[in-house]
């Protein structure tokens, strides 16, 4: 039985209010982040500009941006000065150039690798064009006017117009988004509706258009694996020989339906909110998580934004940006950063809501970045160069599992659990093990081995008792409005620190003015002293409001912690006094009179400060038989001193 199945774990969150608190409230460290001197070593290229395909150790490129990694671990590459696509192979040795300025390109500065068809999705900022390089090297126009930049939208039967689409990223259901940089928009080419067929080999730019035929091709895991041969065929050189790509790339073919996803045409801003009314100012990179969210570098803002997985909403995530021109998603949500003018990379977890340092050393100009989630590593379009750095980091390992099975041991089950203690608490029996809690807490250790084989009576209610077993076994704690007072005795009379802490934890952020008498004199009573420091200010805060509850709260049972309350009043009140109080502890109840009842004149020009020590030491030498009766007199006349009370709660303010 699993024990988030089992009667006790339903009997545990049964209760109002509750909440489960792990070990995380207190361990702030953060295993996944990245190290910021992780080692950056080199790919290919150099920092030197070139044009050179071949050995990666010789290959040249200039200025490339955009890239993307095939399934295989092809990477193809913008290579946007030499107007070109290039991959590289796989296993990193071998360039080839796969598309060139005779098949069309001009400036290609995005790419974007489909799973299903094999195809390379390219965007081109002088061309104003979305180009398609297939599989067998064919090179034609899905959206876009060739050398027309403007605005339109495409029904599928038209000719659709872009301004400088700089990045591309393609959806989990295979539609196609694109960073319409001067028109300030994000859109999409709608690759899931149907695309074009490949142009004929004889068809050049003043060809009629051929009917859209309908290839549906969704992006996901399940097309995972099934473009090996063929992108091996491309590296391999089949394209670098020459294949009609200059004939090819001039063709023109039925264009997809495009639309617009966010922003306002030729409105540059930064504003967030309904994607309709959204600004963009120049959107230069593009990522797409898991989930389907958009995320996009802002260049001209300096922001990164996020359009919503359900498209609902833009958001601007917290920081400055330099320059990002480069983004990508790993296999779990994360946003790598190209930083570009900071010469750095960063990666930003949505669930933890902070940003991390992978590498801040030996960049030039990154570009372009791409995460291998299956090997781990990150790629970097560096200036001229191509560069690698291993973030296994960024990978988190297979949940464990031990928290779990310590739990499962509580289920009840003698024979499956090999349980060999029994506690006893409200008549009813809860079996244990001796080497977890021998380990997790010495005084019940010792209970157990005082108890000469019989169950170990505990003066606390089941319920915690099973709750405060649960922490001991898995260090998490559930906790609710019926155990929080009962737990935190627990705690203190056992010395489990991690668990009153937590109970702390949960009980600080239910304080109110309606418990806070109740909750002081238990914190008072287990030594919680960062719970009663934050009850005494509210105390204070809200005197004029509490002061007549004090009474009958029950503190005149602790007289060491009613003097703390009142010495903790502000200087503006205590002063009243004007004698030291010790004098006070140890005297009968006085009169309400004006002056205190002995020591006036001896002890009426005691300096107030003086009197602190003689309070704490009378408090710890009086009698537990005066001891109630002498502290609320203490209080009586405190109160009388002092007035009603409707100083006392603006004067707190100031000084808390």
């Amino acid at each position: 039985m699993r024990f988030e199945d089992s009667e006790i774990y339903r009997m545990l969150v049964s209760g109002p209010d509750h909440e489960e608190i792990t070990a995380d409230h207190l361990d702030r460290s953060d295993t996944t982040q990245c190290a910021a001197a992780a080692k950056v070593r080199a790919v290919t290229g150099s920092e030197m500009a070139g044009n050179h395909a071949g050995q990666a150790n010789e290959a040249l490129f200039n200025s490339p941006f955009g890239f993307d990694v095939s399934n295989d671990g092809s990477i193809w590459v913008a290579d946007t000065e030499n107007h070109c696509v290039k991959t590289i192979s796989p296993n990193l040795s071998v360039v080839v150039t796969v598309a060139t300025a005779a098949g069309g390109l001009k400036s290609p500065t995005g790419v974007a690798v489909c799973r299903a068809t094999k195809c390379c999705y390219v965007a081109d900022v002088q061309t104003h064009c979305i180009h398609r390089i297939h599989q067998d090297g064919q090179v034609d126009i899905i959206a876009g006017e060739r050398d027309t930049a403007g605005y339109q939208e495409s029904d599928g039967g038209n000719t659709s117009r872009w301004d400088m689409p700089w990045a591309v990223a393609l959806s989990p259901s295979g539609d196609l988004y694109v960073a319409d940089r001067q028109n300030h928009l994000i859109r999409k080419v709608l690759l899931s509706r149907g695309v074009p067929p490949p142009a004929p080999t004889h068809c050049t730019a003043d060809t009629d258009t051929t009917s859209i035929a309908t290839h549906h091709h969704p992006e996901g895991p399940d097309v995972a694996g099934r473009d090996e041969e063929a992108i091996e065929t491309i590296a391999g050189g089949g394209l670098g020989m020459g294949m009609g790509v200059g004939v090819m790339g001039g063709g023109v073919v039925a264009q997809c339906a495009t639309e617009t996803v966010a922003g306002i045409l030729g409105q540059p801003g930064c504003e967030d909110g309904d994607p309709s009314k959204a600004k963009f100012n120049s959107p230069s990179a593009l990522a797409v998580a898991p989930d389907g969210a958009v995320y996009v570098s802002d260049i001209a803002s300096n922001r990164i934004r996020k359009i919503s997985a359900d498209g609902r909403e833009v958001l601007t995530l917290p920081g400055l940006y330099k320059g990002a021109l480069g983004l990508d998603i790993d296999a779990h949500g994360r946003l790598y950063i190209a930083n570009t003018e900071a010469k750095q990379i960063l990666r930003y977890d949505p669930r933890a809501g902070q940003v991390d340092t992978v590498c801040g050393v030996d960049l030039v100009k990154p570009t372009g970045i791409r995460v291998d989630s299956t090997s781990g590593v990150l790629f970097i379009a560096d200036l001229h160069a191509f560069k690698a750095i291993t973030v296994t980091k960024s990978l988190p390992p297979t949940p464990p599992t031990l928290n779990m099975d310590l739990a499962n041991l509580l289920c009840q089950d003698a024979e499956d659990t090999f349980s060999d203690v029994t506690f006893l608490a409200e008549g009813r029996e809860f079996m244990a093990h001796c080497a977890i809690i021998a380990q997790r807490c010495p005084k019940l250790k010792d209970a157990i081995n005082h108890s000469d084989g019989k169950p170990v009576a505990l003066e606390v209610s089941y319920k915690c008792l099973v709750s405060a077993l649960f922490f001991l076994y898995t260090d998490r704690c559930i906790v609710d409005q019926t155990t929080q007072h009962d737990l935190l005795a627990f705690a203190d009379r056992y010395d489990v620190c991690r668990l009153k802490c937590l109970v702390e934890e949960y009980m600080l952020k239910r304080v109110n003015l309606d418990n806070v008498l109740e909750t002081l004199r238990t914190a008072h009573r287990c030594h919680a002293d960062r719970l009663k420091k934050a009850c005494i200010k509210i105390v204070i805060r809200h005197f004029a409001i509490l002061q007549g509850k004090i009474p009958s709260s029950g503190l005149a049972e602790l007289p060491e912690l009613l003097t703390e309350l009142i010495l903790s009043m502000p200087k503006l009140i205590t002063p009243k006094l004007g004698r030291p109080l010790s004098s006070l502890q140890a005297s009968p109840a006085p009169h309400c009179t004006d002056t205190p009842p002995s020591k006036v004149d001896t002890d009426k020009a005691a300096p107030h400060a003086k009197s602190r020590p003689q309070v704490q030491q009378s408090a710890s030498t009086s009698t537990a038989g005066t001891a109630s009766g002498s502290a609320m007199s203490l209080w009586e006349w405190f109160c009388t001193r002092s007035g009603s009370g409707s100083g006392i709660g603006s004067a707190g303010e100031g000084e808390a």
